[in-house]
């Protein structure tokens, strides 16, 4: 689904809380030792690209996935789109100490930058617009020890404050990440929550079916069908595989995207050269090997009218990209195809798809069953006066607003 960044300046605000001391217990995995960790920062992409088969293992076992911090992914953004200079903090096993191949315990891609105009260093999470989850990676196993170690290195760099927008709330990572903050004794002001449609499958699609279409639903779906039957050529649709030529696809999507009103406002990712070379990038990085991109078509006379752009991990993906044809608009091309994607997601045993959508996207919600929670939340890593600063954000973020408002205005 199309890539939108939250609009957090409506949402509610939860006022922050200064968490006690009591530790909380965590789960370890039965029979093993902690890691000896270590920090490594990195800053070129060529050295990320060492790291690749870990990544892929980290990614496989993490608290919680994130598509997009994978390297199929983060390496193609940070080659094209991010301008800033990003600093991924990695946590791996020390691998001089334990005598083996480091295990990838964390990645967090970092930005230094202001919080409301606070004069601290302050290392914000990645964010960009084409990026629709900025979760760091945490491996599942010692993810307790893992976010002590991780407050501990961000500390060491004199960092007072984490900023992570966009980031899951799902319960267990949440209550991991939570747990880690009330035992370091450091203070969190949680500064939005929001959701957007998701997919969690069911028994088959035709319970799915029954469940969540209503009738008006499934009388304008056949309508779409029988007055696109009546146009010029014939309609079918196609999802790639193996075999299919990505190359061809992403150049495909690229024209069908900027035929639109994306191409007429020039914010089509054909209409600039960093945007086209990330998203082919990515897309040929997705397709090498097992492919973890899938293009699906709805095709009229061989003709592209809509298509989707989805990224699988094992039994979750994210509705990364729509386009269609909007001279097709009133045969809702994008709506059909949609369902077709939900039949295709039980036949392929996934558990759950991200549409990546705006919050509030009346369009998908109608027909998926679910919402992806979401949250915006920044910790103080130092003492006392971080403690106060995270007590007087709700105010400063208020001021911060209004004044954005009056600037605009």
């Amino acid at each position: 689904m199309e890539t939108l960044a939250p609009a957090t300046q409506n949402l509610p605000l939860v006022l922050p809380a200064v968490e006690s001391d009591r530790p909380h217990a965590t789960e370890k995995p039965a029979h093993s030792e902690k890691p000896a960790y270590r920090a490594r920062w990195i800053s070129e992409t060529s050295e990320l690209e060492s790291l690749s088969e870990a990544w892929d293992d980290l990614v496989n076992n993490s608290l919680q996935t994130n598509l997009f911090f994978d390297h199929r992914f983060l390496v193609p953004l940070l080659n094209h789109i991010v301008p800033e200079k990003v600093d991924i903090l990695v946590v791996e096993s020390d691998c001089v100490r334990t005598n083996g191949p480091p295990t990838l315990y964390a990645i967090l891609p970092l930005v230094r930058k202001r919080l409301l105009g606070i004069p601290m260093d302050i290392a914000s999470i990645l964010q960009s617009d084409y990026l629709p989850d900025s979760t760091p990676l945490v491996r599942n196993s010692f993810a307790a020890e893992t976010f002590d170690f991780l407050f501990q290195a961000l500390s060491e760099q004199r960092i007072a404050f984490l900023n992570l927008n966009t980031i899951t709330s799902n319960t267990k990572f949440e209550e991991v990440l939570n747990d880690a903050i009330t035992r370091g004794g450091f203070a969190r002001f949680r500064k939005d929550h929001f959701e957007r449609a998701a997919l969690t499958t069911e028994a088959s699609f035709e319970v799915y079916q029954g469940n969540h279409f209503s009738k008006n639903l499934r009388k304008r779906l056949r309508r779409c069908k029988r007055q696109l039957a009546e146009k010029d050529g014939e309609t079918n649709i196609t999802t790639s595989n193996a075999s299919s030529d990505f190359r061809q696809l992403a150049e495909d999507f690229l024209r069908l995207e900027a035929c639109g009103w994306k191409g007429r406002s020039g914010t089509a990712m054909k209409c600039n050269s960093n945007t086209r070379e990330f998203f082919c990038e990515m897309i040929r990085r997705q397709s090498s090997g097992e492919p973890r991109v899938v293009f699906s078509e709805l095709k009229l006379g061989g003709k592209p009218i809509a298509m989707l752009c989805d990224i699988f991990g094992d039994d979750y993906a994210v509705a990364y990209k729509t386009a269609f044809d909007e001279d097709y608009a009133k045969q809702s091309p994008g709506l059909l195809l949609e369902v077709h994607n939900i039949e295709n997601a039980h036949q392929r045993n996934v558990r759950s798809i991200d549409s990546c959508t705006a919050p509030g996207s009346s369009a998908v919600s109608r027909i998926w069953n679910d919402k992806v929670q979401l949250q915006s939340t920044v910790i103080g890593l130092g003492g006392l006066p971080t403690r106060m600063i995270i007590r007087s954000l709700p105010l400063l973020q208020t001021l911060y607003r209004t004044l954005r408002k009056r600037n605009v205005a």
